[in-house]
């Protein structure tokens, strides 16, 4: 009897200290649903197929400079557009524009390539550089399709100001 009762006051003392371990871990698993949240980049993934490739891969030299003054997508009152429309209108032309390099078909290459660049006040994009890549045949073509883009966004707005926006974009390539 003596045992019992003193092992149900170790119970007690152990849910008490599980309570705030507990809370720490709900408010921990809310506090990463909110950073995914976060519109960081366009809110889709581009998937490129083979199936909707044609055969060409050029590519530059990733820029090797992040721009240290550009302005996370958090602090932004406007966000930047292309073509007036939300995030997902330029994962729709990079996918228009996107080709499957037939060197990465052969070699049975695919993955995510993470690309970072900045929209500049004036609308142009600039400082387009591989973050993660997968192959240099990926890599070079989405380095390329990038880099042909020649329409201007709309640029994001700090204090009613256009400002120079830091961006990252995944652009998947998936052989079927």
């Amino acid at each position: 009897m003596i045992l019992k009762s003193s092992s149900i006051g170790r119970m007690r003392l152990l849910y008490l200290a599980l309570i705030p371990l507990l809370a720490l871990v709900v408010y921990s698993c809310t506090c990463n649903k909110k950073g995914e949240n976060k519109e960081a980049s366009p809110a889709e993934e581009v998937t490129v197929t083979e199936e909707s490739a044609a055969a060409e891969a050029v590519g530059t030299e990733p820029a090797t400079e992040v721009a240290t003054d550009a302005v996370s997508f958090d602090a932004l009152e406007v966000k930047p557009t292309f073509r007036g429309g939300d995030a997902n209108e330029f994962s729709k032309w990079v996918n228009e524009n996107m080709t499957y390099p037939e060197e990465a078909i052969a070699a049975g290459d695919q993955g995510r390539v993470l690309l970072g660049f900045c929209i500049n006040p004036d609308g142009t994009m600039s400082d387009i550089r591989i973050l993660r890549g997968v192959s240099p045949a990926l890599d070079a073509e989405a380095l390329r399709v990038l880099n042909s883009c020649t329409e201007k966004w709309t640029p994001g707005l700090v204090n009613g100001q256009p400002v120079k926006v830091s961006f990252t974009f995944p652009i998947v390539f998936q052989l079927k």
